[in-house]
């Protein structure tokens, strides 16, 4: 089963929260990963708290494969937030590809393959999408790494 999860840049200071989406009376939130349910979880009054406001433009879903992307080739505060989770660097597979990522091929990818390309989402059978039309899944994807996003790194789709 694969996980249902988004990310989305908040309004209030731009910055990405991952979780789950909604709208809310017209409005675009993300429950993120580690919200807070008060009050009794089987009640009426049960309440989430710590919805975050995000720019529908920039909400994208995660397509549940990974990128190549190795443990040493991560930031020290990628490592950082992977370990404070409770993760193992032995636990590590790669990052999470989410739609509008941009992803560069390690010069290995399958035959007809561009080296670069953007993460569209099909929604049909869950099938994933670059702006090609070729598919891409779990065992094509290990030759791709996200070097940026559509949203951030517009010059990366030149």
């Amino acid at each position: 089963m694969r996980t249902i999860r988004f990310r989305g840049r908040r309004k209030d200071n731009g910055e990405w929260v991952y979780g789950f989406y909604c709208i809310v009376r017209g409005q675009c939130f993300i429950i993120p990963d580690d919200a807070a349910i008060e009050g009794n979880d089987f009640t009426p009054d049960a309440c989430i708290v710590g919805f975050v406001e995000v720019d529908p433009a920039t909400v994208g879903q995660f397509t549940g494969l990974l990128d190549n992307t190795k443990w040493e080739e991560l930031t020290e505060s990628e490592r950082g937030a992977w370990t404070r989770n409770g993760n193992m660097p032995s636990e590590w597979h790669g990052r999470e590809v989410y739609e509008g990522d941009v992803l560069q091929g390690d010069g290995k990818q399958p035959f007809h393959r561009p080296d670069r390309f953007v993460i569209e989402w099909e929604s049909s059978g869950d099938a994933i999408y670059e702006w090609t039309g070729y598919p891409i899944n779990k065992s094509s994807a290990k030759h791709y790494k996200i070097i940026g996003n559509c949203l951030e790194n517009p010059e990366l789709l030149k």
